[in-house]
């Protein structure tokens, strides 16, 4: 074989290379799209079923498998699952880590504040319950659900 030919074939041969790459990575990402797909919408069935423990297990499994992939808006949509299945199960100790992370979603849920207060005051940390209530104070839906902090 002559050298020219030899350039042709390892010329051929990477080119072929590098279309199988950019072949097999487009199948991928469409196959893990399509996995992220039916992932939501499961959590969303779960969630109008109510059925919040499998809700919350589903939003872990794609935190620890798509998480790291997903867009920033769908990110927000899975916390915003995360906020809500951890609200309805009583997974405290994942709200007040939500809440550290991620305040603005904690803040716009009445309910989750409360709950989060609560549990701060009952392990004595009045500051955060109190910085809690007022994230609240003066915007209410249910007032009497801050009656403590009135008194």
């Amino acid at each position: 074989m002559t050298s020219r030919t030899l350039i042709k074939i390892g010329v051929g041969v990477m080119v072929a290379a590098v279309l199988t790459w950019f072949g097999v990575r487009t199948w991928r990402d469409g196959v893990v799209e399509r996995q992220r797909a039916r992932a939501a919408e499961a959590v969303q069935e779960l969630v109008q079923e109510q059925r919040w423990l499998e809700a919350r297990s589903a939003v872990r499994e794609f935190w620890r498998t798509f998480g790291a992939e997903a867009s920033p808006e769908e990110q927000l949509r899975w916390r915003e699952y995360d906020v809500e299945t951890s609200e309805r199960t009583g997974d405290l100790a994942r709200l007040v880590w939500l809440e550290s992370e991620f305040p603005e979603l904690v803040h716009s849920r009445e309910e989750t504040c409360l709950m989060i207060a609560r549990s701060f005051a009952a392990a004595g940390q009045l500051e955060e319950a109190g910085r809690l209530r007022e994230v609240w104070r003066g915007r209410e839906l249910n007032p009497h659900w801050w009656f403590y902090w009135e008194v």
